[in-house]
């Protein structure tokens, strides 16, 4: 199976999250509104809002959160989408979405969660498992992507903390799991490893 283009999974992510966060963004004062409709919380499972676990992925809580998810997402989901085709792009980001919004009901770090960063780690939870499954068929060019998009995660990462801003490791590393999951169970044959790390 050759790579699926113009790559329909990953333009139908970018439009949805691009679409539920714009109005919110706008709208600041409707912040605390998405987090109680959408946001991911035990509290909000309990109080009969069954839709949050998939919805919270969907909103951002500023335009530096939502321009650095999709700045990601777009980066990474090309090949992945080359790689696995379009059906399955589609199940790696729900995987992501359920591993990331389970790990934040079990550890309840926070009141409330919104925001793509779960799906993002998915994704890097693919390239990582990539990198150790498939090092000989990875392009020179791949590897200092895959290195970028780390470095980017790190520095990031670094000012959230060094800011004291508020951050849901939980979901980070629930998207992560699910990934890498993903990547280990759903093994590439050689020929599309191949092109789908050197496109």
């Amino acid at each position: 199976m050759e790579g699926v283009k113009p790559y329909p999974t990953r333009y139908i992510l970018i439009l949805l999250i691009t679409a539920a966060s714009l109005p919110a963004l706008l709208l600041p004062a409707s912040l605390d509104t998405l987090h109680q409709a959408f946001g991911i919380s035990r509290e909000n499972l309990l109080d009969g809002k069954y839709w949050t676990p998939f919805t919270f992925s969907l909103f951002h809580r500023s335009f530096a959160h939502y321009l650095f998810n999709i700045v990601l997402i777009t980066w990474m989901s090309k090949q992945i989408e080359t790689a696995y085709g379009s059906t399955k792009m589609a199940g790696l980001v729900l995987l992501s979405v359920i591993t990331s919004s389970t790990a934040v009901i079990v550890s309840s770090d926070f009141s409330s969660v919104i925001g793509a960063s779960g799906i993002v780690f998915g994704m890097l939870g693919v390239y990582s498992t990539w990198a150790v499954l498939y090092p000989n068929d990875l392009s020179k060019r791949y590897k200092i992507s895959m290195e970028a998009i780390l470095l980017v995660n790190l520095f990031v990462h670094w000012l959230i903390f060094r800011n004291g801003l508020a951050i849901s490791i939980s979901a980070h590393v629930g998207g992560f799991v699910g990934g890498v999951l993903f990547g280990v169970l759903d093994r590439l044959p050689a020929r599309r490893r191949r092109r789908s790390t050197y496109d």
